[in-house]
């Protein structure tokens, strides 16, 4: 019994993944970077590179982190996740 349990458990845990919100990130490739911000909200910093905006959402503390590339006309260029599954469902 205590096994079917532990089971059941760790089948809910590997069913939930990071690819809901990748695939999120990926459509959002071309974009405006406001549509980012609509469906993450605001971004909890900034900084420019090479003459492109990076947009950071969660920080060194936290379980999630989410970082999107926009080229300098304002589009979504590219995106990336680091963090666990549950951590990062604040952001699907």
């Amino acid at each position: 019994m205590r096994f079917l349990l532990v089971a059941l458990l760790l089948s809910g845990c590997a069913a939930f993944s990071l690819q809901p919100l990748t695939a999120k990130l990926a459509s959002l490739k071309g974009q405006p970077v406001e549509t980012a911000f609509h469906q993450l909200g605001y971004p909890d910093r900034q900084e420019v590179i090479a003459g492109r905006t990076v947009y950071y959402w969660g920080d060194d503390r936290s379980s999630c982190s989410v970082k999107i590339v926009a080229t300098p006309d304002g589009k979504v260029d590219m995106g990336s996740i680091y963090g666990s599954p549950a951590g990062c469902g604040r952001f699907l």
